[in-house]
């Protein structure tokens, strides 16, 4: 990396310590959960030093190729934490077998590191790199390994003259972080150890988000995931054909003899949406919430339906009012609208918890006319 582009990142970096910090971990574990999303890895492992200064991150996925990288005639592990945008798009041959490694992530890790020890295993051979601030301090050191499963382990300190705020890893953060990604890989295996002597703590959901859901002792359905999505797809194929005028339903479902357009849309999607979550923890933490709460505010409405059937107020209640959630008078509201059909429609676009909807037959009285 260039001294221009390294005091950039460490300006940019040393603005907030601590989330820095918990980005450099979640750029080093991305790799391993890329190689985890290809299939290629399995248990990811995550070690703090007894000072919680240093993090080992370690897997058993296929590790980085062992050889001369073709345009910086640097050994390929060596170009990837020190050249920017060398890892996850590209377009060399010697990645296209070599996933899980992003653009600038482990790059901008290795600048900003006190010291950085990268070790990777693969076909028998092991690749051992040492940094310090970025720099490389003896020549990359490549030994026989033949008994060695293929992986990678990297370990790095913050540098303290570029975080002046960090003084150790905060665990409770890492746990965090690790318990989403299990949540979103079910066939990967976490191993968090708080020191080298601790008993590990396993993320493990073989059920992915559905265990989550589990915990929240509610039971999820579809119309629970789909509530207030919207999505937005462009598709372009040849020769399209439509079922009738209105061109509500595509006709020829297939692309060649085989594919069909939703498989190809749905593999897309499935991988997109994915990989966002993935990359974005918050955001997938907040979705996960927001589907509970939409299913438990279904429970909520379905028992107090049930209540209603049973006797309580359906005796003082029209037959066809769809009736709120809240006892709340101040804050309800009622929506009188024409037919059962449009009942139907209002009923599915309504907030359940505040908004009953009244269906009527016949146009409503405008009163202001009929003086």
């Amino acid at each position: 990396m260039s001294e221009k582009n390294e005091e950039k990142n460490q300006e940019e970096y040393s603005a907030k310590d601590i989330r820095v910090t918990k980005e450099d971990i979640e750029k080093v574990i991305d790799n391993s959960i890329d190689e985890a999303v290809g299939g290629y890895c399995s248990e990811i492992k995550i070690t703090l030093s007894a000072d919680q200064k240093e993090i080992t991150v370690e897997d058993n996925g296929r590790g980085v190729p062992i050889e001369i990288h073709p345009d910086t005639k640097k050994s390929t592990l060596e170009t990837i934490f020190t050249t920017l945008h060398s890892g996850a798009k590209l377009e060399s041959e010697v990645y296209k077998t070599s996933g899980g490694l992003h653009g600038i992530g482990v790059t901008a890790v290795n600048a900003l590191s006190a010291y950085l020890k990268a070790r990777s295993t693969r076909e028998g051979k092991t690749e051992i790199l040492e940094f310090q601030e970025g720099k490389l301090i003896n020549p990359p050191q490549i030994i026989d390994a033949p008994q060695q499963a293929n992986g990678t382990i990297i370990s790095f300190t913050p540098d303290p003259k570029i975080f002046k705020e960090f003084t150790y890893f905060k665990i409770e953060t890492i746990q965090s972080r690790l318990n989403e990604l299990a949540y979103l890989n079910p066939n990967l295996t976490l191993f968090f150890s708080t020191s080298p002597d601790a008993t590990p703590i396993v993320y493990h959901f073989s059920s992915g988000l559905a265990d989550k859901y589990t915990q929240a002792k509610v039971n999820v359905l579809k119309d629970d995931v789909l509530e207030g999505l919207v999505a937005i797809l462009a598709i372009r194929m040849k020769d399209p054909q439509f079922s009738g005028q209105t061109k509500y339903r595509l006709a020829n479902k297939t692309i060649g003899k085989t594919t069909t357009v939703r498989e190809i849309v749905k593999n897309a999607t499935y991988d997109l949406v994915k990989r966002f979550l993935q990359d974005h923890g918050n955001s997938a933490e907040a979705i996960s919430q927001q589907i509970i709460t939409t299913a438990q505010n279904r429970v909520k409405y379905e028992e107090y339906k049930e209540t209603l059937r049973e006797g309580g107020r359906s005796a003082t209640l029209p037959g066809k009012l769809v009736p709120c959630m809240s006892k709340d008078i101040a804050d309800n509201e009622l929506f009188i609208v024409e037919g059962d059909s449009a009942g139907g429609s209002a009923k599915a676009a309504r907030f359940p918890k505040n908004q009953a909807i009244l269906p009527v037959q016949g146009k409503i009285l405008n009163v202001l006319k009929a003086k």
